[in-house]
This record gives C-alpha cells, sequence and structure tokens, in this order.
C-alpha cells in the first residue's frame, strides 16, 4: 500500500486592520482536517486590534506565528511569509477570506508528483460563528496535466475561461517552496495593486505538472464586501494604475513567448485594453470622484496615456470580450473620448441614484 503523502504546508496570510474578519479567517484554518501546517500572520502595520487579536492566537497554538512589519503592502507582506515559510509548499489566504475543513486535503491528495495544485473558488457565508458552503454544481472536471506549454495552453484557453476563473490569484493555488527558491519568484516591491498575477504568470514559467481540482474549497469574502476597502478596489491616480497593469501585461507577454501560446497573448491584450476602463476610466466617472479627477484630466489622460496603447493594438480589438468595451475603444481611435466620459458618466450617475433611492426607501 502507497505510503500517505503528508507534506508540510506553509499558511500566509498578510493583513492591515482587519479585526473584524480575522478571526473568521484563522478558525477556518484550525478547522482543517490536514493539521501538518504553519500559519503565518504578516501584520502590515495594522494600527486597529488585529495584532491582539493574532498573538492570541498564536498562544493557543504553536502552529500560528505572528509577524510584524511597517505598513509596505501586500506584496511585500507575503513576501515576508515566503521568506519565514518553512514548508515543503505555500498557500496563501486573504485575511477576508476563509477555506473550507478539506482545504488543504487536496494539496495532500494531489500535490505529490506535481508542481501547481490549484483548486475551485466556492460560496458560502459566515452565519452563527460557522463557514456555511452555499451549495452549486459546475461544469468543471478535474485536471491532471504534464509539460509546461501544455498547461499554460489550459490555464488561458477556451476549454478552462481565464476570464471567468482566477488564474491571476494566488489564493486558491498551492506552490512547491523549491520551485519559489530556485528562482527567487517573488512579490514585485514596485507594484501596488496586480502583484499577485505577476508572481503567479512568474511561477507558471517553471510548472511541468500541475492538478485542477474541480471541488471548491476556497471562500472568498463570506462576510460579503459591506465595509472592506479591497486593495485593488482603492481608488488610485491614472497614471499609477496603469503602471501597474502595463507591468502586468508585461508579465503575460513574457509568459507568452517562453510558451509560444497564442492563448496568453489574447488574454494579454484583453488585459491591457480592459483594464483602463474598469480600474481607471469607470471609476472616475461617479460624481463623487470628479471632485478629485475630474473630466478634463481624465480625457487628457485617454489621449497621452491610453490612446497610444489602443493604437497599438488596433488590428486586435477582437480579443477585448467585452463588446460594450470594444465599441469604446473604437470611439477613441475616431477622437470621440468625451463621447465615452458621458456614456459611463450618465450610465454610473443613474446608477447611483436609483441604489440611493432604494436605499431611503428601506
Amino acid at each position: 500500500m502507497e505510503e500517505a503523502y503528508n507534506p508540510f504546508i506553509s499558511i500566509v496570510i498578510p493583513f492591515f486592520n482587519r479585526e473584524n474578519t480575522l478571526s473568521y479567517c484563522i478558525d477556518s484554518i484550525l478547522n482543517q482536517h490536514y493539521d501538518n501546517w504553519e500559519l503565518l500572520l504578516i501584520d502590515d502595520g495594522s494600527t486597529d486590534n488585529s495584532a491582539n487579536l493574532c498573538k492570541e492566537y498564536s498562544k493557543k497554538d504553536g502552529r500560528i506565528k505572528y509577524l510584524y512589519q511597517e505598513n509596505q503592502g501586500a506584496g511585500p507582506a507575503r513576501n515576508r511569509g515566503i521568506k519565514e515559510a518553512k514548508g515543503d509548499w505555500i498557500t496563501f489566504v486573504d485575511s477576508d477570506d476563509a477555506i473550507l475543513p478539506e482545504h488543504l486535503n487536496q494539496l495532500q491528495k494531489y500535490g505529490k508528483s506535481k508542481d501547481l495544485v490549484m483548486v475551485s473558488r466556492c460560496k458560502a457565508k459566515y452565519k452563527d460563528g460557522y463557514i456555511q458552503k452555499i451549495s452549486k454544481s459546475n461544469d468543471l472536471k478535474n485536471i491532471c496535466l504534464e509539460g509546461n506549454k501544455q498547461i499554460v495552453e489550459y490555464l488561458y484557453g477556451d476549454e478552462f475561461n481565464p476570464y471567468q476563473h482566477a488564474n491571476f490569484a494566488c489564493w486558491d493555488k498551492f506552490f512547491r517552496m523549491s520551485i519559489i527558491r530556485e528562482h527567487s519568484i517573488r512579490y514585485p516591491l514596485d507594484v501596488p495593486t496586480g502583484q499577485d498575477q505577476i508572481f503567479v504568470v512568474n511561477y507558471f514559467k517553471y510548472t511541468e505538472s500541475f492538478f485542477f481540482s474541480k471541488v471548491g474549497t476556497y471562500v472568498p469574502t463570506p462576510m460579503g464586501d459591506e465595509g472592506i476597502e479591497h486593495l485593488a478596489c482603492k481608488l488610485r491616480m491614472p497614471e499609477e494604475f496603469l503602471y501597474c497593469q502595463k507591468k502586468n501585461y508585461e508579465a503575460l507577454m513574457e509568459l507568452s513567448t517562453i510558451t509560444k501560446s497564442e492563448s496568453v497573448r489574447k488574454y494579454a491584450v484583453n488585459y491591457i485594453l480592459d483594464k483602463p476602463f474598469t480600474r481607471i476610466i469607470i471609476p472616475y466617472t461617479k460624481w463623487r470622484n470628479r471632485l478629485q479627477y475630474g473630466k478634463g484630466k481624465i480625457l487628457k489622460f485617454i489621449r497621452k496615456d491610453f490612446l497610444p496603447i489602443i493604437q497599438e493594438h488596433k488590428n486586435e480589438l477582437d480579443y477585448v470580450k467585452n463588446e460594450l468595451y470594444r465599441s469604446n475603444l473604437k470611439l477613441i481611435l475616431s477622437g470621440k473620448e468625451s463621447n465615452v466620459y458621458d456614456f459611463w458618466f450618465w450610465h454610473r450617475l443613474k446608477k447611483d441614484i436609483k441604489f440611493a433611492i432604494r436605499r431611503r426607501l428601506k
């Protein structure tokens, strides 16, 4: 009978001021059926009661380690976790997320001869002190692949659909520490948002064996988004956001070149044309954000910084998955960026008014 595979797993949770979510996040790890792990709680300069909460957990369970650093961001905090990790494998959990009790068992079951194990996400609610899974069937299937190009083509191909699944995320994956150490893979220090995708893409370069489990055991934000400000959703200056998006695009294009993957290239082009809409133009058309960065400045940004990108990819606009965004790109190419701004301004204003009325009626 084959001996059971029992790897030591390092779990890293970076956090900043998460006293309202850390308890259920840590409890979900303590409730794991698999117990050969260490938990590294990386405090990125919290000023609330998060530190005391984590110290109490570390006193109760020797597998839990609390580490503090001055506020630097999620990427540097995860890098601290990598530096301190003693595990054969490492996985990351966001401080407002949770994992179901069989989450670590998936690595034990599928990881022995693999470089990367990825699991499906699932919906659940935090209620009465417990994480309660919301049953939902999916049409996914378990996938076991060998060979770097085959793995990358699958992850970015139509069958898996990277536009619906979290290829970019570090938190639904298990990574071999030997690969991370050998190739010095880290989160970039100069990319405040989107650094997780760059880390994952750099890891994909060295992935020769892969397992995807259709069983959903990772739970994003079981308390919902109320009152939780995600780093990626924080409003930033357009130039800063675009810099991060360009860095992600470069990492994706490098992976495409290495693997000769057209699927990755299409995904990269969609990324660099889609994200300026969803993270820059649309948020800054909201009424409350106009005071910070008005129409004139956004139009100047579009002409100076975004238009050259669109022109570079004008023959690849069909790679943009969102049909409305595609039509907006064509309008910008024809010099009608003001029309694009006005469309989103009135669209968002109507939504905000409807939301305010519903909230008032309640």
